[in-house]
């Protein structure tokens, strides 16, 4: 048994705090899996509402979050406990959670630049592409037919 279907059948995987983003359809997911809701996250979700050209979902995974701790969060936030969990069982979930047809991962600690998403938006015509930074493998998304990964 996967930590995901462990999390899944502990009843840990709750709907999120708040509703998905219902003005427009979101252009990319942005996944941010972290152990709890603290500055890093938040300055990340900061960034990634800041990011140029899109028009993002955010979800936040952290084990464990209270009310107070998100209520600043705005529409295009959603925050799902996932329990003690790694973080591949939350970008899993996040990215079965997503509405977006394209994903994008980053750590909770990280502050994405602007731009960050910006390539993506000149391939999103392209029925599919793998996009990957240097040094690293291309990444694949067999696990989610009709998803694809920008770089992170």
């Amino acid at each position: 048994m996967t930590s995901m279907d462990q999390t899944e059948e502990r009843g840990i995987d709750r709907a999120p705090v708040g509703p998905l983003r219902t003005d427009a359809f979101p252009d990319v997911s942005v996944i941010i899996p972290c152990r709890r809701v603290d500055r890093y996250v938040r300055d990340c979700v900061v960034g990634c509402l800041r990011l140029e050209g899109v028009q993002p979902e955010i979800l936040v995974l952290p084990d464990s979050f209270s009310p107070d701790e998100v209520r600043d969060f705005p529409s295009e936030v959603s925050v799902i406990a996932t329990g003690s969990v790694l973080p591949g069982a939350k970008r899993n979930l996040g990215t079965r959670r997503s509405s977006a047809d394209i994903v994008a991962y980053i750590d909770a600690d990280a502050y994405p630049k602007p731009d960050w998403l910006r390539i993506w938006r000149r391939l999103k015509s392209e029925r599919s592409a793998a996009l990957a930074l240097p040094q690293r493998k291309t990444d694949s998304c067999s696990a989610f037919p009709g998803k694809s990964m920008p770089p992170r």
